[in-house]
């Protein structure tokens, strides 16, 4: 079993189902939420700085970004992953945990590439809503209320009269071309017909119109300005509802001939236009359209507002929506590390689950198993090692897991038959007590690992009739012809 870094103790795979969409996502940031039930906090640094997401090569590190991390609660984390391959639902990496000493690995402007202009996660409870890419595109926040409960972590909610945030002009926001806008909106039972979302258009003065997406007569609408004054126009159909509780994912993309806005991943509206857009130098407002006038006032949520100077494809505004809503990820078991220096915090893991393994079966003594296990210097695991198995549980369960880190145990130092050690665990009256076909189904599904085959290959030609009798010090298998003692 390969393991990127020995000094991390513990790791989970991340598996994406990208299965519904076709295309192959390139640098895509998806998002990881970590709760109670899915990651062990007391693992990890308090504030996550041992946290670590490795590709499938176990070799490539990724850019990741804290957006939240709550101790013992709940983490929001965006990672940025070379490619997804479309249409599949087995591409992972791996999040790795567990070490004491590392330091903080964020690197968040490099978690979102260069077509991202900006992104703004609304979240943070004073100071100026930051922008996460390296545009530096930060907002001043004028009177909105902070720390909501939003989509993804917290948000800002905006009162329908004077509340704004306003992003200074700059040019990695004067797009002329291809363009995405896109955010999570919640309105409020109290808002008005239009509410603005991103809005780089002013009315007054005028001729300082370039794009905008906003709600209009409760639907989602487009505009944009090839010439600061003349404008194109794409309104959509669905109503967005005045609830103070449904969350609408909007987006709006042009790629050059197209304008399309979308409700929720749906096509809600679409208009021909080639234009491009005119470079306004007024500023890019989120929950408002025109700061001078404070027209068209967001009466509601606002959540992770981006803006990007690329078309990007309805799959991967599809994948995203479901990263955002959390159906885009599969958590796995947590595996420990048995082949660090210390083989502590593994032989922690490997040991709990050995003795939980005894609900698939008969069980055996802690005492006979141990001996097993260490046997002789020419078959066992060494005492040391055996001992710190033994003396020390924590969580887990599985016997793919046992399996697994049984195998990768031989990297320890000290000599193991793999014979024995499935003697060990199939034995009727004195193993684990898991008969042929289910340990073989166990096996199958574990796929890593270089035993794999030789342990395949056993079980296959290894008779159900095999017995093991142990006790302190002592193993017999006599249709083996085995007689071990210590």
């Amino acid at each position: 079993m390969s393991w990127w870094n020995t000094n991390w103790q513990y790791r989970k795979k991340l598996a994406f189902d990208n299965s519904g969409q076709t295309e192959n996502f390139i640098n895509f940031p998806v998002l990881v939420k970590l709760t109670t039930s899915n990651f062990a906090f007391s693992k990890a640094q308090s504030a996550g700085q041992d946290i670590r997401f490795v590709d499938a090569d176990e070799s490539t590190e990724l850019k990741y970004e804290i957006e939240k991390w709550t101790d013992n609660t709940e983490a929001w984390i965006w990672v940025k992953v070379p490619q997804v391959n479309g249409s599949s639902s087995t591409d992972y990496i791996w999040m790795y945990y567990g070490n004491s000493g590392a330091s903080d690995g964020q690197d968040a402007p490099n978690v979102w590439d260069s077509h991202f202009k900006g992104v703004w996660h609304l979240n943070k409870t004073s100071g100026v809503a930051p922008d996460s890419t390296a545009n530096n595109n930060d907002g001043t926040v004028t009177g909105a209320t902070r720390g909501q409960t939003g989509k993804v972590d917290n948000c800002f909610d905006f009162d329908n009269t004077d509340d704004k945030v306003s992003v200074p002009d700059s040019v990695s926001l004067s797009i002329t071309g291809n363009l995405t806008l896109e955010a999570w909106i919640q309105r409020d039972t109290n808002a008005g017909d239009a509410d603005g979302i991103i809005s780089k258009f002013s009315w007054t003065p005028s001729a300082k119109r370039s794009y905008e997406i906003i709600v209009w007569a409760n639907k989602l609408m487009f505009q944009g300005s090839s010439d600061g004054s003349g404008t194109i126009q794409v309104a959509g159909t669905a109503t967005l509802t005045k609830d103070s509780s449904t969350w609408y994912y909007v987006v709006a993309i042009y790629n050059g001939s197209t304008v399309k806005i979308y409700v929720n991943t749906t096509e809600d509206g679409s208009a021909n236009y080639s234009s491009g857009f005119y470079d306004s130098d007024v500023a890019l407002l989120l929950g408002m359209r025109n700061a001078a006038s404070n027209s068209e006032p967001m009466g509601g949520l606002i959540d992770e507002a981006r803006v990007s100077a690329t078309a990007r494809s309805v799959d991967w505004i599809k994948a995203q929506y479901l990263s955002m809503t959390l159906a885009f990820i599969t958590f796995g078991s947590e595996q420990g590390n048995i082949t660090s220096s210390d083989a502590g915090s593994g032989a922690e893991s490997l040991g709990s689950r050995l003795f939980a393994v005894a609900e698939a079966g008969s069980g055996i003594g802690a005492s006979s198993l141990l001996a097993a296990l260490v046997g002789t210097e020419e078959t066992g695991l060494g005492s040391e090692f055996a001992t710190k198995i033994f003396t020390a549980f924590d969580s887990g369960s599985g016997i793919d897991a046992v399996i697994s880190r049984l195998l990768a145990a031989t990297e320890t130092g000290s000599s193991m038959e793999v014979a024995l050690l499935i003697t060990v665990l199939i034995s009727g009256d004195g193993g684990l007590g898991a008969d042929l076909s289910t340990l073989l189904k166990a096996i199958l599904a574990w796929d890593e690992g270089s035993g794999f085959d030789a342990l395949k290959a056993l079980i296959e030609t290894t008779g159900s009739d095999m017995r093991l009798h142990a006790r302190p010090g002592q193993v017999r298998i006599p249709s083996k012809g085995v007689n071990y003692e210590s």
